[in-house]
């Protein structure tokens, strides 16, 4: 890059050198390109062999598409977010191109939760856990996600199978009684408010 670094913007599967800095994508020539002008043939094709380092060349197919998508999270256009997540999984489907690293794969799922469609995070965090149930990180994740959404008996669910592989692991002990603790306030509220209905 030879010192240009903050004159190289992204409007493509390149980047161009502009004269003004910090300007890390075209967001309008990216979008043009991404959704209309490549066409990214034969890629959403599972009977097309693609070796590894082919495969691992796609990553940057990828980063286009996470790059714009990553923009426009950070200016609260969560229509497009999705919708930039979406025609990549179209153009370059998972299932036919795997991606080797689950910390893409779970950041993805947290744009997607970002911008409002939390039911995809909770997805991948599955995949992610059923493939290595000894992920610390994703069990925070987990964790995190089921708590925000007060999805207590989910979380005790999640700690239990942890803890059937840890079992003298005093934090996630810890935890688990912490989210009894706020089911059981949870149904108690759910029982007095059904008195109440019926007082009513």
């Amino acid at each position: 890059k030879i010192g240009l670094g903050q004159n190289l913007r992204m409007d493509g599967m390149a980047f161009k050198v502009v004269p003004y800095p910090n300007q890390e994508i075209s967001p309008t020539r990216l979008h043009e390109n991404l959704f209309n002008r490549f066409k990214f043939r034969n890629l959403n094709n599972p009977d097309v062999y693609m070796n590894e380092k082919t495969q691992g060349l796609l990553i940057n197919y990828r980063s286009a598409f996470l790059r714009l998508a990553d923009f426009y999270r950070r200016t609260n256009k969560n229509d497009l977010v999705i919708a930039t997540l979406d025609k990549m999984e179209e153009m370059i489907p998972e299932r036919v191109v795997p991606i080797p690293d689950d910390r893409i794969v779970l950041s993805i799922g947290k744009l997607y939760d970002d911008a409002g469609k939390p039911e995809e995070f909770e997805r991948r965090l599955k995949e992610v856990f059923k493939r290595d149930p000894n992920n610390i990180q994703t069990i925070f994740w987990m964790l995190d996600h089921y708590q925000r959404n007060e999805r207590f008996s989910d979380a005790i669910n999640i700690l239990d199978q942890w803890l059937e592989l840890h079992p003298n692991d005093p934090n996630a002990m810890q935890l688990r009684r912490d989210f009894q603790n706020k089911l059981a306030a949870q149904d108690s509220v759910g029982v007095d408010s059904t008195k109440s209905d019926s007082l009513k």
